[in-house]
């Protein structure tokens, strides 16, 4: 009897509609790809079996590539223009791991690779910002060739889908459009700013409005809450550990727990991202770092520059990396023609909504930015302070725009930061508003070395401009530190009396000795400080 032969299979692929857009990601593609030749995984995987668990945001080698490209029916170029590769030398710290996707793009089966650069924060047609977890379990999606067979465009976490359930006719042509308008990748990469009404909530999932202040000194309070809360969207920053890492073993996570050369894979990408946030205001905080190594009086509040330039520039001088900053940024701008450097370094006008001449604060913006301005000067630094060394919670939290502060350097010990807040905005709309009787209100006033601070600002030169109220005895500054009961007592007037010397020399971070002015233009008599 003979056995009959062994019929060989043959699978017959078919090119979905839209293979080959321009702009699409590879989860697209590979989701398209799967529903319409409805491929299977197990043991009828098509590709080899290692590429099953990898995820589709990692860099293919040759091999696995053209295998690719010959299962979807590609060129070997298109399939590496779907991971992204033309959009940066080192592919592998600017391409999010995580799914990061529009949800009103994702509705229409449509996912670009340009959503997955780190210095993209929101979709560059609907304006949405991204989300960077599933929508319904908070979870990172990391999709892997394997999970997009058997959950498409769906959570692999909640098995919920990610867009929505009913399609429609005009979906594919939607599809079309969008990758049509995205154009150039590095033009798009290029023009990334944050929508107008982010800076009004906390975070995607909150649309909560927040009732900005319309002057440039913001309360402390709410800075810390609108600046330095962590954001709940973002699947990054909530998993970066503070702690002194070591770049060995392997690089999988096992058990659960991220190895540590993951976690400085994670951290580099952030850094990363937050550097090109920030790379257009470069040229104002070098300006500003000319100007005040003349005039070394500290910042002021009628300083014509973007309050993120003056929070880039304070981090560089905190860590005496003033003339590494001027230099790093005179490097990368060599191959630019002045026009192009003008642009460059253009400040961003913004301006409150109920006075045009009033800027507003960006808060969402300043973070991102004046953390991004410190991350490249770490990058470019790596030798002296990696980041692996250096920890977020150093730096000061107290962002005003002219607070007095200096950093306390001890051998073996980490770093610590002095800070003196100068004002807040009601106490600013009073100074303003009143002509002979103005008051100063210090939250939280440092007792220890208070003589060492900066005494002197555009606050101070309009006490001594508009003149004061009359003296009171023991204005002695020394008296009412020492003094328990008056030191503890914050709704006691601590009056200034005239000729009070308030400064004197010390060492100040990024421009060497510095007299401060304080010294030289005595307070008028009467000023009150609440």
């Amino acid at each position: 009897m003979k056995l009959p032969l062994a019929v060989k299979t043959v699978v017959r692929r078919v090119k979905p509609m839209g293979m080959g857009w321009s702009n699409e990601s590879m989860y697209g593609a590979w989701n398209r790809h799967c529903l319409v030749n409805g491929v299977q995984g197990g043991v009828q995987f098509p590709l080899d079996k290692s590429m099953a668990r990898r995820g589709l945001f990692s860099m293919l080698v040759p091999d696995e590539a053209e295998k690719l490209a010959k299962e979807m029916l590609l060129t070997v170029k298109e399939i590496a223009r779907l991971n992204g590769a033309d959009m940066g030398k080192e592919n592998a710290l600017v391409i999010n791991v995580a799914l990061r996707y529009c949800r009103r793009c994702i509705d229409l089966n449509y996912h670009s690779a340009v959503y997955q650069h780190v210095a993209l924060a929101r979709c560059p047609l609907h304006t949405t910002v991204f989300h960077d977890v599933c929508h319904h379990c908070h979870k990172p999606v990391v999709p892997t060739f394997a999970s997009v067979i058997e959950y498409p465009f769906e959570c692999p976490n909640c098995k919920l889908a990610l867009g929505r359930s009913a399609a429609r006719e005009t979906d594919a042509s939607e599809a079309s459009a969008v990758d049509t308008m995205i154009t150039d990748r590095r033009r798009v990469l290029a023009a990334t700013k944050p929508s107008f009404h982010w800076r009004f909530t906390f975070s995607s999932e909150q649309s909560e409005r927040l009732g900005t202040p319309s002057n440039p000194v913001a309360s402390r309070h709410y800075q810390r809450l609108c600046v330095w809360q962590a954001d709940r969207s973002s699947a990054h920053w909530p998993r970066f550990l503070e702690e002194h890492l070591t770049v060995t073993g392997n690089s999988r996570s096992t058990g659960g727990i991220w190895s540590p050369y993951a976690q400085v894979e994670a951290a580099q990408r952030v850094l990363l991202w937050l550097r090109q946030a920030c790379y257009a205001h470069e040229l104002a905080a070098v300006t500003l770092a000319y100007r005040l190594g003349r005039y070394p009086r500290g910042l002021r509040i009628d300083v014509h520059t973007s309050l993120i330039s003056a929070a880039i520039y304070k981090l560089a001088s905190a860590y005496g990396l003033v003339q590494d900053m001027v230099m790093f940024f005179e490097s990368d701008a060599t191959d630019l023609k002045g026009p192009a450097k003008a642009q460059l370094g253009r400040t961003v006008a913004r301006y409150g909504a109920t006075a045009a001449g009033e800027p507003e604060l960006d808060f969402r913006l300043m973070q991102l930015e004046m953390l991004g301005m410190f991350a490249k000067l770490l990058l470019m630094h790596r030798h002296q302070a990696p980041t692996t060394e250096v920890s977020w919670l150093e730096l000061p939290h107290e962002l005003e725009f002219a607070p007095a502060w200096f950093k306390i350097i001890v051998p073996s010990q980490p770093f610590q930061y002095v800070i003196r807040p100068r004002v807040n905005e009601a106490s600013l709309r009073r100074l303003i508003a009143r002509k002979w009787n103005h008051e100063l209100c210090l939250e939280h006033p440092i007792l220890a070395n208070e003589a060492e601070f900066w005494g002197h600002n555009r606050l101070d030169s309009l006490w001594r401009t508009n003149g004061g109220g009359p003296n009171m005895p023991n204005t002695n500054p020394e008296f009412l530190l020492s003094n328990p009961k008056l030191r503890d007592n914050r709704s006691l007037a601590k009056v200034f009396g005239t000729g009070q010397q308030l400064g004197r020399n010390y060492e100040a971070p990024g421009f060497g000795t510095v007299i401060t002015p304080a010294a030289r233009l005595p307070i008028e008599r009467g000023s009150r400080i609440i």
